[in-house]
Order: C-alpha cells, then structure tokens, then sequence
C-alpha cells in the first residue's frame, strides 16, 4: 500500500488508478533516465500505463518514468535471470563477519523483466526492471493486451478505420466509394 502513496503523490495521480504497485527496481534502458547500476522505487500499474518512480530525495534526482500501454511492443517483452551481486556480496560478508570464514558464498538470482516501447519521438525505448511481486505484475500486464492489440490493429489500417466509419453510419456509402478509392 505504501508504493500506491509514493507513486500517486509522485506522479500526481488519484490513488484509486493504482491497479497494482509494489517495490522494483529500475535498470535502465530509457536513454532519458540512464543510470549507472540501478535506481529503486515503486511500480504501478495503471488502466492506461506503467508508472516507475525512484526513491530520490532530490528533486534533481527524481524519475517518473510513464510507459503508456497502447505504445507497448507486447511481442517483445522478456523476462530473464541475473545474479543479483548487491545481495550476494552483503550475505557473503555476514556469513565472514558471522565466524563461517571466507568459504561461504550466497548467490541469488533476481528475474528482470524488459518492457519495449515507442517513446513519444517514435523512438524505441527498452527499460528493465526487477520487481518484486513479477507474477502479480506479469499477469496483469498479459490479461492487457487483447484490450490494446485490438486499438492498435484498428489505428494502424486506415481502410479498417474507413470501414469501421461506414458500418457506424457516419459516412454514406457514396463518401465511402470515395474515400476507399483515394485510400487505394
């Protein structure tokens, strides 16, 4: 719940958009917002967007990152595996400081998940994220596609467009003729 606050307050929103948030963290792809190894903060999920914002005390600092659903590339979001170094080295040096000596060595693997998408400029942009509730997340991304594939595939063919006019009555059949000759 506490996610849910940071992002509405951060990105100006009515908490009730919030469709779900949780603790991620952000490891660049967006050449806006590069970043050296990873920021972390919140990440929401609204009806029309994902909403990204750093935990940044400076307003200098600050990252509200907005991927707007309907310029998702849905084909190209992956998931993959990476060993999460930051974890691994603090459990390393608590078992040292513990007495278990040097010989032990945790590892843990985070799952990233990259989120390709076309940034106002038509510009391919590629964010990864780690985010810690990634099968709520993953789910709730995927029962979203059908909704904006179908948007996508209308507004991508003018004649479907045209056709779509015609059938709801607001163009005549002979505004129709026209139209579809000058299309083709």
């Amino acid at each position: 719940m506490f996610d849910k606050d940071i992002i509405s307050r951060e990105a100006k929103i009515d908490r009730k958009e919030i469709l779900m948030a949780c603790p991620a963290k952000y490891f660049g792809g967006i050449l806006k917002y590069p970043t050296k190894k990873f920021e972390q903060g919140s990440l929401g999920v609204t009806k029309d967007h994902i909403i990204f914002v750093n935990n940044a005390i400076l307003k200098r600092n600050k990252i509200i990152l907005r991927i707007p659903f309907k310029k998702i590339i849905f084909e190209e979001i992956s998931q993959s595996e990476k060993e999460d170094l930051d974890s691994g080295n603090f459990y390393t040096a608590m078992s040292y400081f513990a007495g278990y000596g040097p010989m032990s060595t945790y590892k843990k693997n985070i799952k990233l998940i990259r989120i390709p998408f076309k940034d106002e400029n038509n510009v391919k942009q590629v964010p990864v994220f780690s985010i810690k509730n990634i099968k709520e997340f993953g789910k709730l991304i995927y029962d979203m596609i059908p909704k904006y594939k179908k948007k996508e595939q209308i507004e991508d063919d003018p004649l479907k467009i045209l056709k779509l006019r015609y059938a709801k009555g607001e163009i005549s059949k002979k505004e129709f003729e026209e139209l579809k000759k000058d299309l083709l």
